[in-house]
């Protein structure tokens, strides 16, 4: 449908389908809704909005997402019977349909923050950084000494050898908070200035080939032989295609535990990498 479409102040023919989409997803947002029925932000926003002024769905949360405020009894009693494809559980539509698992989720500044400290502390690349920040100041400290001692000034080396001692330890001890409260301003200063590091909507596939992922802007088609490692964190999935880049999958993005484990056991399969991290 073209967004010139003719839409009804009071109504939208497209409205019965998206609040199923809601109740099927758990959740619905603008671009769920823009990807789902090939519409314009314009329609896309004012189904929304209807959705959420007749108390079928929440405001928009924190990850910008609506959550359904009714189940299928009431949808059924306000709409009619739903359509057949929704009677079909939703992990059937992912195993006996289709064979394809697909996720539309929001990524929110705490899931990036979260991924630049998991990649901080466990990837190659960021250990690596971690342990030359890490050293750096008692190396300077340690040079420091060794002028000291060839310029004859050994007076009190005893007493700066103990104080450089004590700030090489404090400067260990606040180094991984340094690194977070760095990754936290940075991202901040990005979003006030309308430049987010990451994209907000994800619609993210897998068949038996290739990944899928799209979001407003971008498509990128790739095969499970690119992907590099696969590493589950406190708070999400990351599959590595580069060294630093990762398809992040948050925690709720996943119906249930089962379905998170189900879906590790399948990338573990087609790309025949290890799980690295907390199953």
């Amino acid at each position: 449908m073209e967004e010139t479409d003719q839409i009804s102040l009071d109504e939208d023919e497209l409205l019965r389908s998206a609040v199923q989409i809601a109740i099927d997803r758990g959740k619905v947002s603008s671009s769920m809704l823009m990807r789902f029925f090939k519409i314009g932000y314009t329609r896309s926003g004012r189904l929304m909005d209807l959705m959420e002024e007749r108390k079928l769905v929440t405001p928009r949360n924190e990850r910008g997402a609506h959550e359904p405020l009714i189940g299928w009894d009431e949808f059924e009693a306000i709409f009619g019977p739903r359509d057949e494809v929704y009677k079909i559980d939703i992990n059937q539509q992912y195993w006996k349909a289709t064979h394809v698992f697909e996720f539309d989720y929001t990524v929110s500044e705490k899931d990036y923050i979260e991924f630049n400290r998991y990649h901080a502390n466990h990837s190659p690349s960021g250990e690596k950084s971690r342990r030359i920040l890490t050293l750096i100041v008692p190396a300077i400290f340690v040079i420091q000494l060794l002028i000291e001692i060839i310029g004859g000034k050994t007076e009190n080396i005893v007493g700066m050898a103990i104080i450089y001692l004590l700030y090489s330890v404090f400067w260990v001890l606040i180094i991984g908070p340094i690194l977070r409260l760095s990754v936290r301003m940075n991202t901040m200063f990005l979003k006030k200035n309308g430049k987010l590091p990451y994209d907000n909507e994800i619609n993210l596939k897998f068949d038996e080939e290739f990944i899928y992922e799209k979001t407003l802007l971008t498509e990128i088609k790739m095969s499970y032989e690119k992907l590099e490692r696969i590493s589950v964190g406190k708070e999400g999935v990351y599959l590595y295609h580069t060294v630093i880049s990762a398809f992040l999958i948050p925690n709720n993005a996943f119906a249930n535990a089962v379905q998170k484990y189900d879906f590790l056991q399948f990338i573990h399969k087609k790309s025949n990498l290890p799980i690295e991290g907390i199953l």
